[in-house]
């Protein structure tokens, strides 16, 4: 890695970590899952689709929104939130999907408690199974 911080390194691994999390939810909660992403678009018409010749299309942003916030989330659990907030406005990447996950927490954790994405669900409370869909390389396919 590139990050010689503890705070660097911690939000680095919560950030791939809540990748598996929001794999493992995609594909449990398949409807939820669609709503919250139609939810989503609804709460940023405007997304930011990152300039990668890869992506297609925004759901990378929109799935961002998700990672992103709960990375954040997590990591002002160790860290004070303003430190985390200060952190990630200097990553160079994700910029636009930070600022709104940073200025508009609230809005966004009632939007995921309201989808059940919300509490978190530790590893230690999955059964293989669910550890396994975590493990899939895709979140549940979608249309955007």
């Amino acid at each position: 890695t590139n990050y010689y911080s503890s705070l660097g390194l911690l939000c680095m691994y919560l950030h791939e970590q809540m990748h598996w999390y929001v794999t493992w939810y995609s594909h449990t909660h398949k409807t939820q899952w669609m709503n919250l992403l139609e939810t989503l678009k609804a709460l940023y018409p405007a997304a930011v689709i990152p300039h990668h010749p890869n992506l297609e299309s925004n759901f990378s942003t929109y799935l961002h929104l998700i990672v992103n916030w709960l990375e954040v989330h997590t990591a002002s659990i160790y860290y004070t939130s303003e430190e985390v907030t200060i952190h990630v406005s200097k990553l160079p990447f994700y910029q636009w999907e930070y600022e709104q996950v940073t200025q508009g927490k609230e809005t966004l954790q009632e939007t995921y408690q309201d989808h059940k994405l919300l509490p978190i669900i530790p590893a230690t409370n999955m059964s293989m199974h669910d550890l396994q869909l975590a493990q899939l390389v895709d979140d549940a396919d979608v249309t955007l």
